[in-house]
């Protein structure tokens, strides 16, 4: 089991739906819900779930981009520093 996975149902999982998290180079990681139901998941399930990992994804890219931001802006400060010393 990955070791970031939080497991709230003890074993009886009878329906699963994943949707990858996904950034620009990759997923980032996994939304994931579970049923001890068979077939519990519907397509409208399935796109609730997508638009709900959108959602997560936009604050978390903002986040991402505003920090790679800062660490330039940071390295840029030092730089100058050093080339009027």
């Amino acid at each position: 089991m990955e070791r970031l996975y939080i497991g709230v149902m003890a074993g009886d999982i009878r329906s699963e739906l994943a949707v990858p998290l996904m950034r620009e180079n990759g997923v980032w990681g996994v939304l994931n819900v579970e049923s001890s139901v068979p077939n519990a998941f519907k397509q409208d399930d399935l796109r609730l779930l997508e638009t709900i990992g959108d959602h997560i994804m936009m604050p978390l890219q903002n986040a991402e981009v505003h920090q790679n931001l800062l660490q330039e802006q940071t390295r840029r400060i030092a730089l100058e520093d050093l080339s009027n010393s």
